[in-house]
């Protein structure tokens, strides 16, 4: 397991649900 690929995936997942969250925020809004 390697630890830096781990926390670039996780940077990468939780920035693709801001965007998700931002995106569905605005249809409600």
């Amino acid at each position: 397991m390697n630890l830096e690929i781990d926390l670039n995936y996780i940077v990468e997942t939780d920035h693709s649900l801001y965007k998700h969250l931002a995106f569905y925020f605005n249809l409600k809004f």
